[in-house]
């Protein structure tokens, strides 16, 4: 699973990246273009990590540990109104998302 996990996530971040040719077709506002670029590089790291935070929700759901997944669900979820409320700009929200899912991520390793 995290072998096509990571051939998905990988592809997929291709696929974001090469997008950035494509907003031209979209818009000519240079402010979105830059905050687009700006922005990417996060995204693509947030994709890669909920990947795994998806793959390994789904062991521990075949496990039948749903306490883990419900205990793990309020604390990213706090993490996430924490962090998403000292947030400044649109890259401190992306930010607070790749931190809610590596939070998950890592409780999930914790009590696999």
């Amino acid at each position: 699973m995290y072998y096509w996990g990571s051939f998905i996530s990988i592809f997929i971040s291709i696929l974001q990246s090469s997008f950035y040719f494509f907003i031209i077709i979209f818009t000519n506002n240079r402010i979105i273009i830059n905050e687009y670029r700006n922005i990417l590089p996060i995204t693509i790291l947030y994709q890669i990590v909920f990947t795994f935070t998806c793959i390994n929700e789904g062991m521990i759901q075949g496990y039948q540990k749903y306490n883990t997944v419900t205990y793990s669900s309020i604390i990213s979820l706090f993490v996430s109104v924490l962090s998403i409320s000292y947030s400044k700009s649109l890259k401190d929200i992306w930010i607070s998302m790749v931190i809610k899912n590596i939070t998950k991520l890592l409780f999930y390793y914790i009590n696999l």
